[in-house]
């Protein structure tokens, strides 16, 4: 079962919690996929 979701900041989601998250990055150029892109999806 898949439920809709919310754009959610980073910021914002900290301290959250959620059983599965799916991110779709597929329109980010991958001149951004660095060391900070990759923390920030950790996070």
């Amino acid at each position: 079962q898949v439920k809709y979701g919310y754009a959610v900041t980073c910021h914002k989601a900290q301290g959250g919690e959620w059983k599965n998250v799916f991110l779709d990055i597929g329109y980010i150029q991958q001149s951004y996929m660095g060391d900070n892109f990759y923390r920030w999806l950790y996070t």
